[in-house]
């Protein structure tokens, strides 16, 4: 997953980085006809609560996917290409939540746009 994530936040700017990054997240889940999801956020759901240290390393990998928007993201704020009227953190656990979101939403209807 953070191969995924280095691999595709790439761009000559930071605002195109975080374009890449986002387009390249949609097509993955596009071409699998959005069948699997994310597969840390998959088993988190099933595992967190009976597997305390499975649930500590989910949540070490999701920090360190929100860290690294982050970093893109205050990039991005500084060079006027993302609004910087909210902090760089908040503005990456929401990234990471609506692709987390989009995840499910789309394995339970199985197309790009929920109803």
């Amino acid at each position: 997953m953070i191969r995924f994530l280095d691999s595709n936040l790439v761009g000559k700017t930071p605002g195109e980085c975080l374009s890449h990054y986002l387009e390249a997240v949609y097509r993955k889940h596009e071409e699998s006809k959005f069948i699997g999801g994310c597969l840390f956020g998959n088993t988190a759901l099933e595992m967190s609560d009976s597997n305390k240290s499975y649930a500590r390393l989910v949540e070490k990998l999701f920090d360190q996917w929100i860290a690294r928007l982050a970093e893109v993201i205050a990039a991005a704020q500084e060079a006027g290409q993302v609004r910087d009227d909210l902090a760089a953190n908040m503005l990456a656990h929401q990234v990471v939540s609506t692709i987390e979101g989009g995840h499910y939403a789309g394995k339970a209807q199985k197309e790009r746009t929920a109803p």
